[in-house]
This record gives C-alpha cells, structure tokens and sequence, in this order.
C-alpha cells in the first residue's frame, strides 16, 4: 500500500535525500576515477531541463551543461510512419 507523506515524514526524506545524493556523487567520483585511468576525456550524461537539484548538484561537481548537442525523438504516429518506410524500402 502507498502512503502519502505526513509532516513528520519530513525529516526522513531530507536524510534520505542527501544520503542519495551522497551515494550518486560516490557513483559519479567512481566513473570520473575510470574515466581518468582510461584516457578518457570526458564523462557526460543526461538530465531534464527542469531537474533544477540535479542540474544544481551536477553543477557543484564542477560539470557544465553542453549545447553542441539536440536531442531528437520519434513517437506515436511519426515512428510507425518511418517504420512502416522502412519496411517499404526493404530496410
């Protein structure tokens, strides 16, 4: 059964918070560490552009939004059409 949170809830889900936030930064630092050992250049990820905590958190790991890249999504109606094109085409 899914309970609504009550006031008194509200301090555990603080601690909870920023026990996740501590679990994704360790996550985070572990990928970075490989990252380095590796040669890598860089590590990217996503997040919505609402998602100010985490655009914020990701921020104060001294990550910064990129804009060299659209995301681009075919749904519903537009998905089928192009499948069904490809289909058409042998594809």
């Amino acid at each position: 059964m899914i309970r609504t949170a009550v006031p008194d809830d509200v301090p555990v889900l603080h601690a909870l918070v920023r026990e996740l936030a501590a679990y994704e930064k360790a996550l985070l630092a572990e990928l970075a560490r490989i990252c380095v050992e590796r040669g890598y250049e860089r590590l990217e990820w996503s997040v919505l552009n609402w998602n100010a905590p985490s655009i914020a958190f990701y921020e104060s790991l001294g990550a910064r939004p990129q804009d060299e890249w659209t995301v681009y999504r075919l749904t519903d109606g537009a998905l089928a059409r192009l499948g069904a094109a490809g289909e058409r085409l042998g594809a």
